[in-house]
């Protein structure tokens, strides 16, 4: 079976599509790859790549079609969107005459953004390909959630676009059980919905032999550890103010990542003399289970809007691997699992205040409550949000197709 799989972001970018496509050759399918000059999130070119070369190749047999792209460069406006059109432009000249009648199913992610799946709904129609959609950005939503920006014929634009993508799927995975409604009003006939979330990467499954951190080492005390993106998503005004609430306590909030908001956050530190946020920066992602063994909590943050409420962070399924109590700061979904689950303890975002209380409610917990924690962690982490167990879902809507 010849699958083609559409993805802007591809290896050597550190994206789940890797896997999916490393996983469907080992499994014996011919697969392509449509995909863009690898950029993010530096915003420039990676090594041995350029706007010319590599406009084909082959990586681990996966053949690797590549769209000539102009970089996000600092990661401004402007970059992103001269990155998307130029993705659009010169993936429509691909389509023309790079992309032939020789594919039995498309595997498409929706990430952001959705016109990076414009080729998909022109393959689709052109050949009559059936289509799998992966959803991991809600769009328009998360657009909206992310901009601000509402301008009415761009809005309308953005909005058939993304029901387009929508609806010329056959099937859609969804990264979150909160995104199977929003996109059932979008549709205009019935599709196969499968619920098919992230992983932890196989980093995070291996046994810890060195906890050697030289980077930064954790102060005294109780440490509340979030890492990831330090953006506007994450409703970080509510971590400044639970942070000064618990400035009493032993309690520290550790913030190991990078993004937007990360000057704002130290700003805040220093106009509010805070001392008990730690803000270090980003480091390699091979050092985050050290991190996370030697955390007493790990936090998980999103704003309070609609769009972040069906949205089940990925940062999750790391997190479970290492066992720790997890602190939430969020709503739907994530909120949902954390409570459902017992494996830590979650409010909704925009009250700092309980949020504090929480924190040092989970600062109090005995050994007993953290060792149950633990195994319901490593439970949930292998029952429900294992590789090889979210994997087997892809094998059977493929398998669905290939009668």
């Amino acid at each position: 079976m010849r699958i083609l799989i559409i993805s802007q972001y591809f290896y050597p970018e550190n994206f789940k599509i890797n896997d999916i496509a490393f996983f469907l050759k080992e499994k014996g399918f011919d697969v392509t790859v449509l995909t863009s000059k690898p950029n993010y999130p530096g915003g420039n070119f990676f090594k041995g790549y350029n706007f010319f070369n590599k406009n084909t190749e082959i990586i681990n047999g996966v053949k690797i079609i590549r769209v000539p792209t102009i970089p996000r460069l600092n990661g401004g406006a402007l970059g992103m969107i001269l990155n998307y059109l130029s993705f659009l432009f010169f993936g429509f000249f691909v389509f023309l005459f790079k992309i032939k009648n020789k594919y039995d199913l498309v595997f498409a992610t929706l990430l952001t953004p959705a016109t990076s799946l414009l080729p998909m709904i022109w393959i689709k129609k052109r050949f009559k390909i059936p289509v799998i959609l992966w959803v991991l950005d809600l769009w328009p939503d998360s657009f909206y959630a992310n901009t601000g920006f509402r301008i009415n014929l761009v809005s309308k634009l953005i909005e058939k676009i993304s029901d387009q993508v929508y609806n010329n799927a056959d099937s859609i995975f969804i990264s979150s059980n909160y995104f199977r409604k929003p996109i059932i009003k979008r549709l205009n006939s019935t599709k196969r919905f499968s619920f098919f979330p992230n992983w932890a990467e196989d980093i995070f499954y291996n046994k810890i032999k060195n906890t050697s951190l030289d980077q930064f080492n954790y102060p005294e005390g109780f440490n509340i550890v979030f890492t990831g993106n330090i953006g506007e998503s994450q409703g970080f005004e509510d971590i400044v103010e639970a942070a000064k609430m618990t400035s009493h306590t032993s309690i520290n909030w550790i913030l190991i990542g990078d993004g937007r908001k990360r000057e704002w956050i130290k700003s805040q530190i220093v106009d509010h003399n805070i001392k008990n946020i730690y803000i270090p920066g980003r480091y390699p992602l091979e050092l985050m289970p050290s991190y996370f063994s030697l955390a007493d909590i790990l936090l998980i943050t999103l704003k309070k809007d609609e769009v972040f409420s069906n949205t089940l962070p990925a940062k999750l399924q790391p997190y479970l691997t290492s066992g720790k109590p997890i602190l939430g700061n969020l709503s739907g979904e994530g909120l949902d699992i954390i409570q459902n689950n017992s494996i830590g303890l979650a409010c909704d975002p925009g009250n700092p205040a309980q949020l504090a209380n929480l924190a040092i409610e989970m600062s109090l917990f005995t050994k007993t409550k953290i060792s149950e924690i633990k195994k319901n962690c490593l439970d949930l982490s292998e029952n429900i949000f294992n590789k090889k167990e979210i994997f087997k879902t892809l094998m059977s809507e493929i398998n669905y197709y290939n009668k």
